[in-house]
């Protein structure tokens, strides 16, 4: 005999651990991309419009 597997909605806790996961994922990308931004030449950040920091050197 076959197993029929039911496709019932997903619980709430199923959706709040799902949404926690993409939150994480999505602060990581940011905090990557300014880690990759604050690590170009003052110039190149200037350029694109990146505010200018305490770091900035000038």
């Amino acid at each position: 005999m076959a197993c029929i597997a039911s496709r019932e909605a997903p619980s709430r806790s199923h959706n709040a651990l799902f949404r926690a996961f993409h939150r994480t994922v999505d602060r990581w990308r940011r905090w990557r991309t300014e880690r990759e931004i604050e690590a170009m030449p003052y110039e190149i950040r200037k350029d694109i419009g990146w505010p200018v920091g305490a770091d900035s050197g000038c």
